[in-house]
């Protein structure tokens, strides 16, 4: 638990000092670690209480923590794909 809380802290940081959309992805990272670690040190273990199933077939079980953690993910790589504009303006 030392090691997840130094991470998600770790990560707390970055987003801190980070700007723009890159803040909120890492926020949104951060917040699901921060109510994992927070499961985690309350109950001995995480629950995760949403069960994505089609018939018998069971896709994922997760939590609101693991949707969080996931589209700040999915975010980040988002951000890395598409091309960002130039922010140093030419002067004429």
């Amino acid at each position: 638990m030392v090691v997840t809380g130094l991470l998600t802290l770790a990560m707390t940081v970055w987003a801190y000092r980070s700007q723009g959309w890159h803040r909120a992805a890492l926020s949104l990272v951060a917040a699901g670690a921060l109510a994992n670690l927070i499961d985690r040190s309350a109950r001995g273990s995480v629950t995760d209480f949403l069960n994505l199933h089609f018939g018998d077939w069971h896709f994922f079980v997760f939590n609101l923590a693991d949707i969080w953690i996931s589209l700040g993910a999915a975010f980040l790589l988002g951000l890395q794909i598409i091309p960002q504009k130039n922010k140093i303006t030419s002067i004429p």
